[in-house]
C-alpha cells in the first residue's frame, strides 16, 4: 500500500513540474509578445520562417547546376494588395492590411460575409474560412493593376443553410 502512495506522489510531482514549466514558458512568450507588439512579433516569426525557407531553397539550388543565361530570381513574388474596398456590380472585397505578403480583409456577397487572412504566395492569396452562414469556403484572390480577381468554392456546407458565399469576378 505504501508503494502506491509513493507512485502517486511522484507522478503528481512530475505533473506539477510540467505544468509549472509550461506556465513559465507561456509567460516568457507572452512577455516577448507584449513588449514587441503584435506586428513585430508576427514579423519576427515570419522573418524566421522566411530565413529557414531561404536557406532550404539556396541549399537545394546549390546542389543543382545553374545556367549562366538564366537571370530568374528564386525570391517569391510578393504582391501588394493596397488597403481599400474593391467592388463589382453587387459585391465587395475589402482589404484591411497587406504587409510582407500577409493579407487581411473580408468579402461581402449579398447578405453573406466572410473574414479572411492569410499569406499570399507568388502574388496569389488562397484562404479557407467560414462565411456568415458557417459554411467553409475557399477563396482565391489575385491582385494585378489595381484590380482583384476573386474566385470562391465551397469546401463544406453546414446542414442548416443552403445559401453560401459565392463570388467570382474582377473587383475594382
Amino acid at each position: 500500500m505504501g508503494s502506491k502512495k509513493y507512485k502517486i506522489l511522484i507522478v503528481s510531482a512530475l505533473s506539477m513540474a510540467v505544468v509549472f514549466c509550461t506556465l513559465i514558458a507561456a509567460a516568457i512568450v507572452s512577455e516577448n509578445y507584449r513588449k514587441g507588439g503584435k506586428e513585430e512579433f508576427l514579423q519576427t516569426q515570419y522573418s524566421s520562417f522566411h530565413e529557414i525557407a531561404s536557406e532550404a531553397v539556396s541549399s537545394s539550388s546549390s546542389s543543382q547546376q545553374e545556367s549562366s543565361d538564366d537571370n530568374t530570381s528564386s525570391e517569391p513574388i510578393v504582391a501588394v494588395y493596397p488597403a481599400g474596398i474593391y467592388k463589382d456590380e453587387n459585391n465587395s472585397v475589402t482589404i484591411y492590411s497587406s504587409e510582407n505578403g500577409f493579407v487581411e480583409g473580408n468579402v461581402l456577397c449579398g447578405e453573406i460575409t466572410m473574414e479572411f487572412s492569410g499569406q499570399q504566395v507568388d502574388g496569389v492569396l488562397v484562404v479557407t474560412s467560414n462565411d456568415s452562414h458557417n459554411n467553409t469556403i475557399e477563396l482565391k484572390l489575385t491582385y494585378e493593376n489595381g484590380k482583384i480577381t476573386a474566385d470562391s468554392k465551397v469546401v463544406a456546407l453546414s446542414e442548416e443553410n443552403a445559401e453560401y458565399l459565392s463570388v467570382s469576378g474582377i473587383f475594382e
